[in-house]
């Protein structure tokens, strides 16, 4: 095992941090949005006809079916602007469904997500905890208030709500992965390598396996084990080479590369 100076790759580190961070969010954004459409198809099962990228959610609730006719295509209506990324005309659906709806719990779920995007942590705390107050069986709700606590890196506070969410939602790749990294973050290796086990059992594509080989690299990298490290950051990129996770796998090893050198 070669040691890592992690003094001389801090910058990288904090760089590659704050990119984590930030894919994390987004892909949070798009769990969040995933599972307040959901309701659009009630109950009919869509495990053959969603696309691979889109998280799969355990249960739809009463609530959520209850929901007019009208809600549901304003929720439709920003389902697209949200993918457009026109987020002002996005929010004006949403709080058209909730104008319509009151209790309309996942139109809440996916105006919190549109907050936690534009990393305004009071309204998206607001938003997710009027959502379960319409609807506590609402797992993505838990995971937006854990998804705050991450960003603001409060992650003692988000791991009982992240295991909640995980209860809820005990298929979806994601809420293993931020489970994984909040451990990480807290120095809960074997936790964190536990975690990082079920999301490889569970991930269903490229971008989903390469994120787990970039959590395990990561666990490496903590551990100052080196060679382990680089094994995983190249599994990253080559199990998905033009992914995000590849491309902080790349920031990664440009930083452990002359450190390897030096170690020998």
């Amino acid at each position: 095992m070669r040691v890592i100076r992690t003094s001389s790759s801090s910058g990288t580190r904090n760089h590659v941090h704050a990119s984590w961070i930030t894919r994390l969010l987004l892909a949070a954004t798009a769990l969040l949005l995933a599972c307040s459409i959901r309701p659009l198809f009630g109950q009919v099962d869509l495990t053959q006809l969603q696309d691979q990228s889109t998280p799969r959610v355990s249960t739809v609730s009463k609530n959520q079916l209850l929901a007019p006719d009208k809600a549901l295509r304003a929720m439709e209506r920003a389902r697209k602007y949200v993918l457009a990324q026109r987020m002002e005309l996005a929010l004006k659906e949403v709080n058209r469904a909730i104008d319509i709806a009151p209790h309309y719990g996942t139109a809440k779920v996916l105006l919190g997500g549109i907050h936690l995007y534009t990393q305004n942590d009071d309204a998206a705390a607001k938003s997710f905890q009027e959502a379960l107050d319409d609807d506590p069986a609402l797992g993505a709700a838990y995971f937006g208030m854990a998804m705050i606590l991450v960003h603001q890196k409060r992650f003692q506070a988000a791991l009982p709500i992240l295991d909640h969410a995980e209860g809820l939602m005990p298929g979806v790749w994601l809420v293993r992965f931020a489970e994984s990294w909040t451990n990480l973050e807290l120095g809960n290796t074997e936790t964190a390598l536990k975690q990082a086990e079920i999301a490889e059992r569970i991930a269903r594509n490229a971008e989903e396996r390469s994120g787990t080989s970039y959590l395990r690299a990561s666990v490496c990298i903590y551990l100052k084990d080196s060679d382990h490290a680089r094994e995983y950051l190249s599994e990253t990129v080559a199990r998905d080479p033009g992914g995000q996770y590849a491309a902080l796998a790349k920031r990664q090893l440009e930083g452990l590369q002359p450190l390897l050198v030096a170690s020998r």
